[in-house]
């Protein structure tokens, strides 16, 4: 009964959630385009047991990537379709696999749309990353004993805190989960308190740990790096809103200190590109685009405006802030900056990556900073102090080496529900 009174809301609620995708357009247009896929409409794929993996959005589509790469290996001439919500997860998956994948948006979780969508894929499995859970379309799945999983699952207090609050809802959807590969010991505790059951759960450990350098992104770091020559180089990372202007002044400030100071900056949405541009020109520093440049020797900012480059961008830098922490966003993934053994500096509102900012902040290579103010003495001492910049960063990387491991777990899981 809770999920016919969700269905009825849900389309209730249509309108609004397509005048939220106009909304969303005036920002990226994409938006305003394939909207039949979000509605089920989509060709035919004549293909049997097709691997279905979902995931929201750019950081999804990067932590699914090196499950992808395990499974292609694994059954080579069977389809793989990795569905998206957004369009730069849709991006980053065409950018990393082409044509050697099958790619929609995911369907909003009306019946309709997902039944029109169901028909014409007929997967064999659901692989769900992280948290991403649609009641209809999870019921859908166990009408037809397909299995679900949840990959990389991840539960915050807060997000448990939601779910809680419709358990009528979620509990009987989290009972159909066929399996849930938590992170962490507590994201198990959670998800078993909103109903998933102790068989049907197991720790592997977060895949975001698995994560390596690629020859391409040394290749794309070393012909900047080269440019700047002996320079120190600041990155922050998926900045939000009103962080760009905390990081700018806290460079500037730092500049009349350490005059071959370099600061990369690399918004966390498409969208907000052109707006921090121009906050860049009216700055008085010397502004090179990523996107349009290709000499940076003499730049005193470098915007990062592009997509799927930003692990190249962490392997030109010294010293990572990583962004969405000075809001209440929750933060972004440290991992991709601590893999080229850089200090991480954060945020307090780190609630998405509690586990992973406490595993590298335990090995010394990860700070947490309350305030402005504490960024700028952390990153100042820092720049002062190469032994201990180097010791920290030495920190990281040997954090993301111990932690490896959990890829491989969480393939086999799913090789064993495939064969």
């Amino acid at each position: 009964m809770a999920r016919y009174f969700y269905s009825l809301i849900l389309y209730l609620l249509a309108p609004l959630i397509f005048l939220h995708l106009i909304v969303r357009g005036f920002k990226s247009r994409e938006y305003w385009y394939r909207w039949r896929e979000r509605l089920g409409f989509i060709p035919k794929i004549n293909q049997k047991n097709i691997i279905w993996i979902h995931a929201v959005s750019v950081g999804e589509v990067m932590a699914a990537i090196p499950l992808i790469k395990n499974l292609q290996k694994s059954f080579r001439g069977r389809t793989i379709l990795v569905t998206t919500t957004t369009p730069t997860g849709s991006e980053q998956v065409l950018n990393s696999f082409g044509s050697s994948v099958k790619h929609f948006y995911i369907p909003y979780d009306f019946n309709g749309s997902i039944n029109r969508f169901m028909k014409c894929i007929n997967p064999a499995i659901l692989i769900l990353m992280e948290t991403e859970l649609w009641p209809n379309t999870i019921n859908y799945c166990t009408q037809k004993k397909i299995p679900v999983v949840l990959a990389n699952a991840r539960m915050s207090l807060k997000s448990y805190r939601t779910y809680r609050s419709f358990s009528f809802l979620t509990s009987p959807m989290f009972a159909m989960i066929t399996l849930v590969c938590a992170q962490y010991e507590d994201d198990l505790k959670r998800f078993e308190a909103l109903g998933v059951s102790r068989g049907q759960m197991i720790r592997t450990g977060n895949i975001k740990f698995d994560v390596i350098i690629e020859k391409k992104d040394r290749e794309n770091a070393a012909v900047i790096r080269e440019q700047l020559d002996k320079k120190t180089v600041l990155i922050a990372s998926s900045t939000h809103d009103g962080e760009d202007k905390i990081v700018l002044e806290i460079f500037r400030n730092l500049r009349r200190k350490f005059s071959m100071l370099v600061l990369i900056l690399v918004p966390r949405h498409p969208e907000r590109f052109e707006s921090v541009s121009n906050m860049l020109n009216r700055s008085g520093f010397s502004i090179k685009r990523r996107s349009v440049d290709k000499q940076f020797s003499e730049a005193d900012v470098i915007l990062g405006d592009t997509m799927g480059e930003l692990k190249s961008l962490y392997g030109v830098s010294d010293i990572a802030f990583i962004g969405g922490s000075f809001i209440k966003t929750g933060g972004h993934n440290p991992i991709e900056a601590a893999i080229w053994e850089i200090p991480v500096l954060v945020g307090p509102h780190t609630f998405n990556f509690s586990s992973v900012n406490k595993i590298l902040e335990e090995s010394g290579g990860l700070k947490t900073c309350a305030s402005q103010n504490s960024l700028e003495i952390e990153i100042s001492k820092l720049l002062n102090d190469p032994a201990y910049k180097n010791k920290s960063g030495r920190a990281a990387l040997k954090a993301v080496e111990d932690n490896i491991g959990a890829l491989s777990l969480l393939t086999g899981k799913i090789e064993d529900l495939i064969a």
